[in-house]
């Protein structure tokens, strides 16, 4: 997961440690367990992820799952965060273009490997 020190420090200024941590314990989940494909508004959960107390819930979710800087829902009715949803595009990206390459380099080898078996009566 790449991590935009600038970007996540301007985000959380001004905001408690334990938002600033539940933001980030959220972006993590997000990006390692989910894949960027969402997650589930259910107040218990987000709490637990963010490990935010419960007397201190409202207020934290007020800024980390704010709808518009920070986490906002998406269509599906999971919560996204915008930056990290596009770099994980990016991030696929690059990696079905390197296995593209892998298998290519991978067939051109053994099909190089099957004609000098040939040539050589193996």
């Amino acid at each position: 997961m790449p991590t935009y020190w600038n970007a996540l420090l301007a985000a959380v200024e001004g905001q408690p440690n334990d938002f600033a941590m539940g933001y980030f314990r959220a972006i993590w989940h997000y990006w390692h367990h989910t894949h960027c494909s969402g997650l589930v508004d259910d107040d218990e959960f987000l709490m637990s992820l963010c490990r935010i107390s419960h007397e201190r819930w409202k207020r934290a979710k007020a800024f980390i799952f704010d709808g518009d800087k920070c986490f906002y829902i998406g269509e599906d009715g999971l919560w996204h965060q915008k930056r990290a949803f596009e770099e994980w595009q990016k991030a696929k990206e690059r990696y079905d273009v390197a296995v593209a390459r892998s298998q290519k380099a991978n067939n051109v080898r053994w099909s190089e490997t099957r004609v000098r078996k040939a040539i050589n009566g193996h």
